[in-house]
């Protein structure tokens, strides 16, 4: 009887009908945890802080720089980076959103407004002026035709 059931037992060792053996623990899930790296994202404002900061650090202290930079977690390459986005404008204290910027942009934007609305109010003037000319032509023409009628 003992060989029949052992010709019941699956494959495994110490399993006891199909289930797991009461002795072994569970088996654990993947608890490792992937720590994914963290992009970091710098303002405007802070950009050109570091770059006024490593400027000054170049003119005092060129070997002081390496330190700034790893006490920032920032590379060479950032500083790089940042300077050429300088050059061509696109880093600049005028940026979108910043105050200055929304002035700027705001005074463009009344003056073109300024402009339009100038045009639209000549342009209305010759259509009244337009206006009265066909109004006395109208009258004219019919107030010659009543005089005819009445001859």
């Amino acid at each position: 009887m003992s060989e029949a059931k052992q010709s019941n037992e699956p494959s495994g060792t110490g399993s006891e009908g199909g289930r797991r053996p009461t002795g072994d623990p569970v088996p654990d899930a993947d608890t490792e945890v992937v720590v994914s790296r963290k992009i970091r994202r710098h303002t405007m404002a802070y950009k050109l802080a570091v770059l006024e900061r490593v400027a000054d650090l170049k003119k005092n202290d060129p070997k002081a720089i390496g330190e700034y930079l790893r006490s920032e977690g920032l590379y060479y390459s950032n500083i790089n980076k940042w300077k050429d986005q300088q050059r061509e404008g696109v880093l600049s204290n005028y940026t979108k959103g910043s105050v200055a910027y929304v002035k700027e942009s705001m005074s463009k934007e009344n003056a073109k407004l300024r402009r339009q609305l100038a045009s639209v109010q000549k342009k209305l003037e010759q259509a009244e002026l337009l206006c009265e000319l066909q109004k006395k032509v109208s009258q004219l023409i019919l107030g010659d035709s009543q005089i005819r009628r009445s001859e």
